[in-house]
């Protein structure tokens, strides 16, 4: 099977991934992304996100540096089918148009 052909696949199970987080009406983020926390990332957060692009990300880091008000650079995984990271990527993206899909576990 072709490298395409897997990157296809994978791309289809993550749209389904998504499109399921989107129907079951996931909050919006109401506060900045915190490393651990898995977010849904359409075009609501950035247009380059629609339609097969939106993807799952496990945030495993937030840039401080400053930005347009309400924007960041985030940094994490990409997750495919059973949460395994399929890819590592940074995004620049509006903060209230991700999906908080489940927040980071508290430390104790």
């Amino acid at each position: 099977m072709a490298s395409g052909t897997r990157a296809t696949r994978a791309a289809g199970h993550l749209l389904d991934l998504v499109c399921s987080a989107w129907a079951l009406g996931s909050d919006a983020m109401n506060r900045a992304p915190v490393p651990g926390d898995v977010v849904g990332v359409g075009p609501a957060a950035n247009i380059q996100f629609r339609g097969e692009r939106k993807l799952v990300l496990r945030v495993v880091a937030v840039d401080s540096r400053p930005t347009y008000y309400g924007w960041a650079w985030i940094a994490g995984y990409v997750l495919g089918r059973n949460e395994i990271a399929t890819d590592k990527r940074e995004i620049y993206v509006q903060v209230a148009g991700l999906k908080l899909l489940r927040p980071a576990a508290r430390r104790i």
